[in-house]
């Protein structure tokens, strides 16, 4: 082997040195290390990557079977997710050719880690091989486009299967197919049809009435105004809708919001398209009452001839759930708020701990959770464990934590923006900031909040929230001892002592003596708040990473530990200031962890 020069020795070194540095650094956190070589100080910077949408697609490609022309094949599905850690948007979803058409269930966005199914329907417009392309225009890193290739086989109603209507006719769905029942839905994607045997220039109007197993209901009312076509809905049966208004639709088959409503009956988007002879309109409704159903008919006219088998048929029926399927435990209004207990300013109370609840047939997509309101930044979201589609018959918790930041009342709101009808789901929530004695009147340690049960942890991996209270300040801080006292004997020991405005964290598989850690190797700590990769340990035990913060009289220490055997520890702490030592005292376990 040829020896190594001096130059190349130290290029070797410092190659070593920016590896061992890098595989410390956490990639979730931007930082900066210093490393010294010789008589030179080298820094290597940890950036995080910018925040970008990726999308996927569940398919590239759908095959439609053999399709009569003139009607319409039941949809295929295509899944767009998001894996990036930005919003998705969603600028457009568009089929090529006019013998496919594609739904927009995605809205304008896809959260970060979530996802929207596109439906997609063949109508071929003449016999034969027919194919077109769908394309999702959005901000993916990926690309400004994603498509998918469409094909499917169109044939004459002449030719074989006959399955077109001889005369006008309104149906749901496909022609021929069984009438749907949509059950425990509050919000339904009903596809309404009209065929016209004699061409789309006949069509003059359609009635859909929607009529409440109870008594009354809603009419729904489309008729030809020059090129384009008003959508009306009422409360009332016949004419053009009367004085309820209307929404103007093109038959370009995308999907456009209406936000048209009588009472707590709304149409949510609608689309209309021609697919041969056969208009197509696919109407989103939503019912925000509990009503106990719908049986929905249909009457149309076309250069007046009105459809067969006439008015009165039922065409589908519909059963919407009783209620918003997101719910909320404990829940509270505005006129009776959850109330926290009286908390000094400053100071973090006991969490609550609020239960989301899927009571709906179906998944709900979770945009956001998050405080609003008067006073939002008094109360802090301190656990969420939602996930971006709680499924039907689910529940996830999230733990709000309040630290009023002046005295007096403070008020906010818990809010959970989702895909569910009634959204947001809310929780009013009130405290007090005051001085009645929630905070401990000693030298105090403790993991987490302060009067929060004793946590325990599990896995290799914990973060540790240390704190201690020093009802003197910072100014009276002398030193914080952790101790991981092993089950099976032995254990290690973590250190944290001031140093001018800066704080040294030592750790050790010996007790240290009060005072000071040397010999043993620390890491210095600014009281900053911003976490930071430490990469030291001793034996089996490392510290990962480290975020030191006063607020108010409380220390906070947030320690990233890495336990390579299986070991369970006991977790206790010890604090000193102006030589008070911490209560309830040395050897009180505070937490536990078992890897």
């Amino acid at each position: 082997m040829t020896p190594l020069n001096g130059s190349t020795r130290a290029a070797a070194l410092l190659l070593s040195v920016i590896s061992l540095t890098f595989g410390q650094l956490n990639p979730a956190t931007p930082s900066k290390e210093y490393v010294r070589l010789g008589g030179q100080v080298i820094a290597i910077e940890n950036a995080v990557p910018s925040a970008t949408p990726v999308a996927a697609l569940s398919a590239t490609s759908l095959s439609f079977a053999l399709q009569t022309v003139g009607t319409t094949s039941s949809a295929q599905t295509v899944t767009l997710s998001n894996s990036g850690l930005a919003a998705l948007t969603v600028t457009g979803i568009s089929t090529s050719a006019a013998d496919f058409s594609a739904s927009n269930n995605c809205g304008g966005s896809v959260a970060p880690g979530g996802s929207c199914q596109i439906n997609v329907t063949f109508a071929p417009q003449a016999a034969g091989n027919r194919a077109g392309t769908l394309t999702i225009s959005d901000n993916s890193s990926s690309g400004s486009t994603q498509t998918v290739s469409l094909s499917g086989t169109g044939a004459s109603a002449s030719g074989g299967g006959g399955n077109t209507p001889a005369v006008l006719s309104t149906y749901i769905g496909s022609y021929g197919a069984a009438a749907p029942t949509y059950t425990a839905e509050p919000t339904v994607t009903v596809p309404f049809r009209i065929y016209l045997p004699s061409g789309i220039s006949t069509f003059t109007n359609v009635t859909i009435s929607m009529n409440a197993a109870g008594g009354g209901g809603y009419y729904l009312y489309l008729a030809l105004s020059g090129s384009t076509y008003n959508l009306y809905m009422t409360a009332q049966a016949g004419g053009s809708g009367g004085g309820s208004g209307y929404f103007p639709l093109t038959p370009n088959g995308q999907t456009v919001a209406t936000t048209v409503a009588v009472g707590s009956f709304q149409i949510s988007n609608a689309s209309l398209a021609f697919a041969g002879n056969e208009l197509q309109l696919n109407l989103s409704l939503t019912q925000g009452g509990a009503l106990s159903g719908y049986t929905m008919a249909m009457l149309a006219d076309a250069s007046g001839n009105y459809s067969f088998p006439g008015a009165g048929a039922t065409a589908a029926t519909w059963t919407p759930s009783s209620g918003p399927p997101l719910s909320w435990t404990p829940s509270a209004t505005p006129s009776a708020p959850f109330t926290y207990a009286g908390t000094d300013v400053g100071w973090v109370s006991a969490g609550q701990t609020f239960t989301l609840t899927n009571s709906g047939n179906a998944a709900v997509s979770i945009n956001s959770i998050a405080m609003v309101g008067a006073n939002p930044d008094d109360f802090s979201i301190r656990s969420d464990e939602c996930p971006a589609s709680l499924a039907a018959g689910a529940s996830c918790p999230v733990t709000v934590d309040f630290e009023p930041s002046a005295a007096g009342s403070r008020t906010a709101t818990l809010q959970v923006v989702n895909s569910a009808v009634g959204s947001p789901e809310t929780v009013a929530l009130t405290g007090t900031g005051d001085g009645s004695g929630s905070t401990p009147s000693a030298v105090t340690t403790y993991m987490g909040v302060w009067g929060d049960p004793l946590p325990a942890y599990n896995g290799s991996t914990v973060m540790l929230p240390i704190r201690l209270y020093c009802p003197g300040g910072a100014a009276t801080f002398n030193f914080m001892q952790l101790n991981l006292n092993a089950a099976s004997g032995g254990g290690f020991y973590i250190y944290l002592t001031p140093n001018g405005a800066t704080y040294n964290l030592y750790m050790s598989g010996q007790l240290p003596a009060n005072g000071g850690g040397a010999p043993y190797p620390y890491f210095q700590l600014s009281p900053n708040g911003q976490t930071v990769a430490t990469g030291f340990g001793v034996g089996a035990l490392q510290v990962e990473s480290a975020s030191l913060v006063w607020v108010g009289n409380e220390l906070r220490l947030d320690l990233t530990l890495l336990q390579s055997g299986a070991i369970s520890y006991q977790v206790g702490l010890l604090g000193e200031a102006n030589s008070v030592y911490s209560a309830p005292g040395s050897g009180t376990t505070a937490a536990t962890w078992g890897n």
